[in-house]
């Protein structure tokens, strides 16, 4: 295809199905659509989750994976799109109404909108609900979680801070889908954006690595850089995001594998106790 819609068809496949949050009904995925992306310019970028999720049916095509994304726009623990700082819609402690099904992408900004869409029950009742009724007899498996509630736009909250609502934001969110040990794939970031030597996103890359070593069934992968296009917007690089999508898929089995956290990182840098504050520190010497 052609202008912003670059090779549309890429990231449409009959396998694939979204929960779609308007009315709570199952539905194909269809980028021309803006399905699964809400939000503004929707028609003009696919999402990772797409080939996150080809992956999986490429493994085994018989069950129904349910993959649930945890990266919504800007929307972070700390400081996401419109919300106040150090009140991001996934705040676990946020004092806001859940952003449910049928809601709208503005309530999606108010204080811990996104983590109560989970904890209140209602995304899993709307999913288990519609997938009954679509595919009577299939096999459900439990979720999956892809994506970070903390991400490139909280870099202003502190370090102690960012890791204990990220931490609480996963224990929460994978309690409430009733599946506290769910494999969770985080990812350094959005194509767009430079990872590797860019110090206040290393930042959340460092919070990340720092929950794969201490939440048991949670990986991190590297973000993907670049593969900017010339007719695409810089916020919405298709070719990237592809790519990252891909390269996330097989973390799902190391997170399944990960039954216990593993050993944390071992603390030999003098005067600095914040665990994600020392990966940081080596992050970016290496870098």
């Amino acid at each position: 295809s052609t202008g912003a819609r670059l090779s549309a068809a890429l990231d449409e496949d009959s396998r694939l199905n979204f929960l779609y949050p308007a009315d709570g009904s199952i539905g194909p995925i269809s980028i021309s659509n803006g399905i699964p992306r809400p939000g503004g310019m929707e028609t003009q970028s696919t999402t990772p989750a797409i080939n996150f999720v080809k992956h999986l049916a490429n493994q085994d095509p018989a069950p129904i994976y349910v993959m649930v994304p945890t990266a919504v726009g800007g929307r972070g623990v700390y400081n996401g799109a419109d919300a106040s700082p150090g009140s991001g819609p996934w705040d676990p402690d946020g004092t806001g109404a859940a952003w449910d099904i049928g809601g709208t992408a503005a309530q999606t900004e108010t204080s811990g909108a996104l983590y109560k869409a989970h904890t209140s029950g209602n995304w899993k009742t709307a999913l288990e609900t519609a997938a009954a009724a679509s595919f009577p007899g299939k096999a459900i498996l439990p979720p999956i979680f892809f994506g970070h509630p903390c991400n490139e736009n909280d870099t202003g909250g502190a370090w102690p801070d960012l890791a204990d609502k990220a931490k609480r934001c996963i224990e929460g969110i994978r309690a409430a889908w009733g599946a506290p040990n769910a494999p969770w794939v985080l990812y350094g970031g959005p194509p767009e954006w430079t990872y590797q030597g860019a110090a206040a996103r290393a930042k959340i890359v460092a919070v990340n690595q720092h929950l794969a070593h201490i939440l048991p069934g949670v990986v991190f992968v590297e973000g993907q850089e670049g593969h900017q296009h010339p007719g695409e917007a810089i916020h919405y690089s298709n070719a990237g995001y592809r790519l990252l999508g891909a390269k996330c898929g097989p973390a799902v089995a190391k997170a399944r594998a990960q039954i216990t956290p593993p050993h944390e990182w071992v603390d030999w840098i003098g005067g600095i106790s914040n665990q994600p504050q020392r990966a940081f520190g080596l992050y970016r010497w290496h870098s």
